[in-house]
């Protein structure tokens, strides 16, 4: 298979024929939803390989960060996590410390977020994986990816490329620790999603997992638009740090693993919304504006946004 999205495009008619009723959303957003009930439980599941997306961390993280994964496509549905499964396959030889740590790193994102370890699956594999499920519940409305409008506020609930950076040091032996934190433990913005889920119909949101151009562009070309990136979200010490290395700038703030918040809200609600993140003590940074030219552009050139490809990278 050449494209994880070019796959995903094949077989989505195939799931929308065998949806049901109570399917309120299915394939193509962060997660699906069902309604069950009153209740409107939120789905989702990730897949990761040591080689490919657990490198570089230790048995704790390679848990904390598989479990992360999950929470935070509940978080950019604007759910609260209620509960996560896990299947590990070990490779050969593997011994049971290095299961322990796993599920330790596991258990203790789940005590931070406030979500049951309800049990899992053990097998033994090729590779090292770690595939999480989790159950969210949304106590206000939906965000859904593609609720976008011409003349949106495109806004980031934090830094990027914290995480890309952080994962290039380690790499390369820079001892840049204040980045690598962001690589080993990144956070679920569980809390900035439950905002969002208060003006739901006035927002779009996903979370960063592929890159920041493929995830605004994910976001806004679902409508047929554009967006114009008129600064990046990043910090002072990021800037210092990319120059100092000669580090390629684009690659490391669209390296993705951030798992921050990029929305998408209506002018009107802007200021509104910013003021409930400030009064939660949460960031929400203006960096963007929705428009008709398809694209994601920064200071008048087009960018990349193809993001991370499961099936290429």
């Amino acid at each position: 298979m050449k494209s994880e999205k070019k796959f995903i495009s094949s077989i989505s008619h195939l799931l929308t024929l065998h949806e049901k009723g109570h399917v309120d959303v299915s394939i193509g957003d962060d997660s699906a939803v069902v309604s069950v009930g009153r209740h409107k439980l939120v789905l989702t599941t990730d897949i990761m390989f040591r080689g490919t997306h657990l490198s570089k961390l230790h048995p704790e993280g390679m848990g904390w960060k598989a479990a992360v994964a999950s929470i935070s496509d509940l978080a950019a549905m604007g759910a609260k996590p209620v509960a996560l499964l896990a299947a590990i396959g070990f490779e050969k030889n593997s011994c049971a410390k290095l299961g322990k740590r796993i599920v330790k790193g596991i258990l203790s994102a789940c005590e931070e977020y406030g979500c049951i370890y309800a049990g899992g699956d053990t097998k033994k594999a090729g590779e090292l994986t770690i595939c999480t499920s989790a159950v969210g519940e949304c106590e206000a409305g939906v965000l859904r990816i593609g609720n976008v409008k011409e003349g949106d506020v495109v806004a980031a609930c934090g830094l990027v490329g914290n995480a890309a950076l952080g994962f290039k040091s380690k790499m390369l032996n820079l001892g840049l620790g204040e980045f690598e934190k962001y690589f080993e433990t990144p956070e679920a913005q569980v809390k900035e999603g439950k905002v969002l889920a208060k003006f739901a119909r006035h927002c779009a949101a996903t979370d960063i997992t592929d890159g920041l151009f493929f995830s605004i562009n994910n976001m806004v070309s679902r409508k047929g638009f554009g967006a114009v990136i008129e600064r990046l979200p990043v910090s002072k010490e990021w800037v210092k740090a990319v120059q100092k290395y000669g580090l390629d700038e684009q690659e490391i703030v669209d390296g993705g693993e951030d798992y921050v918040l990029a929305c998408c809200i209506r002018e009107s609600k802007f200021n509104e919304i910013k003021g409930m993140f400030e009064k939660n003590k949460l960031r929400l940074i203006e960096i963007g504006k929705v428009v008709k030219r398809k694209g994601i552009w920064l200071n008048g050139k087009k960018m990349n946004a193809d993001g991370y490809d499961a099936f290429l990278n």
